[in-house]
């Protein structure tokens, strides 16, 4: 996400094996998961971030009323804080809403940027570069 954004000149292909939607094994019709469901927030440090930054995003306001007011007059409701699971493996929680969430707010994002080849059929893949990004946490890879 922050390389499309930092270099507008990247091109992207979005290859789905489905004819009518984005999102893989990601799907949460009227919120509800019927693919992955649970996010660990300290193993995971990439989504945290992420999704820290779509709702920084979204919101020119801090968090409280402020960022409330500016959630409901684009649409939008801000996809943190998680709801931490009682029992289970130990430390995951769940996107209010679904994990469908958060397929929906890349797709708005980058929809104009990539093109997407929905149910293409891949018949050679072929890698040109690999990029080393530098980021505030220190060296990413994006492949």
């Amino acid at each position: 996400m922050r390389m499309l954004e930092q270099r507008p000149q990247t091109s992207v292909l979005l290859l789905e094996s489905s004819a009518h939607r984005i999102g893989g094994r990601i799907l949460s019709p009227q919120g509800a998961d019927l693919g992955p469901a649970w996010i660990w927030p300290h193993a995971q440090p990439r989504m945290m971030r992420l999704l820290r930054d779509l709702d920084q995003q979204n919101s020119s306001a801090t968090p409280g009323q402020a960022r409330d007011n500016d959630s409901k007059k684009n649409n939008r409701k801000p996809l943190l804080p998680l709801i931490p699971q009682e029992s289970g493996f130990g430390g995951e929680a769940r996107m209010r809403g679904g994990l469908g969430r958060l397929i929906e707010e890349l797709k708005r994002r980058v929809e104009q940027d990539v093109d997407q080849e929905m149910d293409a059929k891949v018949v050679k893949i072929v890698e040109e570069q690999h990029i080393s990004h530098r980021g505030t946490s220190g060296s990413e890879d994006v492949s």
